[in-house]
Parts: C-alpha cells; structure tokens; sequence
C-alpha cells in the first residue's frame, strides 16, 4: 500500500514539474502518440531511431534486427494434448495480478453501489416519462 502512495506522490511530482514546464501530460499521450507505458518518460528523448529504408530488400542470411528486448521473450511452455501443462503457470499469473489489485473498502464500495442506484432510478424514471409521452401521443395520433 504504501508503495503504492509513494508513486502516487511521484506521479503528482512528475505532472506539477511538467505543467510548470509547458509539457503535456506523459500518461494522456499526445495527439498523434500513444500513452507511455507506466506514464515514465524514456530515458533517451535525445536521439532518434536510425531511418529505414523499406526498398531495400533484406539478406536471407541475416537475422532481422526486432529492437532490445526482443529476444527477451520466453519461449511458449510445451503443451500437452489438453493443455494441462499451461494451467499451474495461468493460475500463478492470475493470482500474482490480484495481488496488484487495489481493492475497495466498504465505504468505496457503498458509495459506488448508491451511485449505481440512483442513476438506475434516474434512468427508469426518464423510461417512464419517455414511455408515458409516446402512448399518449400514438393514443392522440390514432
């Protein structure tokens, strides 16, 4: 939790340094760029990818360079007929997420159940009006 308040605090950081700044926000993104991962601006904003040429046609000898990181990825878990062997790592990845989880407390939770509730009511009470103004109006109409 208190990991969690200290990026938070971090963050405020981040945007008040870059509002102050003129910059947008990193984690909006800007129009025509997509968020960064983790709202963080990367290390090198300095340099620029090299250009690439798409006529020149590759060498069948070379591997193609795919960036850093590219060759970090695992390789898939061998599976059996029924996939057996993929249900311990799933049930591990799922349970590492729900520890990332902030979970609401009860006061959370209440507030958010009365807001549902009331836009529910709102939303059946315009129906009716709505449903009361049309039968009138095909009544009149007919």
């Amino acid at each position: 939790m208190a990991r969690n308040r200290q990026r938070a605090k971090d963050r405020k950081q981040r945007q008040s340094r870059d509002n102050d700044l003129g910059l947008p926000d990193a984690e909006a993104g800007s129009p025509g760029f997509p968020p960064l991962a983790g709202g963080a601006p990367p290390d090198d904003l300095g340099t620029a990818p090299p250009p690439v040429d798409f006529d020149e046609e590759p060498d069948d000898d070379e591997e193609p360079d795919l960036g850093p990181g590219a060759g970090d990825v695992a390789a898939p878990v061998a599976t059996k007929k029924g996939g057996v062997s993929r249900i311990v790592p799933f049930i591990k990845a799922c349970w590492a997420e729900l520890q990332r989880v902030q979970w609401p407390d009860r006061k959370q939770v209440g507030q958010a159940t009365a807001v549902v509730l009331g836009f529910v009511v709102m939303a059946g009470a315009f129906l009716g009006l709505a449903d009361i103004v049309a039968q009138r109006i095909v009544d009149f109409i007919l």
